[in-house]
């Protein structure tokens, strides 16, 4: 027996509705590693890379009036004794699309700063491909357990 139009729009919103809660779940645990990692990535920036950040925090990067796009992980800061931003993003799980999706996003970013950037990425797992191209690319990683400030 066929569904009509009516019965197949009806059963598709409580999948909708559940995929548009589960998105929500996903972005929320995105920030927390982001805001749990600060403290640690902070002082790992300066021991090891040398770079002194006043704090860091989330930043919307507005491009014009109705275009902008958040940074997760966001700090201005001097590496000898010159300006650097780091920015970063934390996501619950990188794969290998995100490392191209985030070195599209860093291009964005430092054109539309003009300056010096120190990307890195931190997260709660990595796929091993995402880990050997972030290698590559020369960009620093964390696993979220490194940098809990919790």
């Amino acid at each position: 027996m066929a569904k009509s139009k009516k019965q197949s729009d009806s059963l598709d919103r409580p999948i909708e509705t559940w995929e548009k809660q589960l998105s929500a779940l996903i972005k929320t645990l995105d920030y927390l590693i982001a805001d749990n990692s600060y403290k640690s990535l902070k002082k790992i920036l300066s021991q090891q890379f040398g770079i002194q950040v006043g704090k860091l925090y989330r930043k919307n990067l507005v491009y014009t009036s109705d275009e902008f796009e958040e940074i997760n992980i966001y700090g201005e800061g001097t590496k000898d004794n010159h300006r650097i931003y780091v920015i970063g993003q934390s996501k619950s799980r990188f794969r290998t699309n995100d490392v191209r999706q985030f070195l599209k996003f860093l291009e964005r970013v430092k054109r539309h700063l003009q300056a010096n950037i120190f990307p890195l990425v931190v997260a709660h797992w990595f796929h091993p491909k995402a880990e050997e191209a972030l290698k590559q690319h020369g960009i620093p990683f964390f696993w979220s357990y490194e940098v809990s400030d919790r």
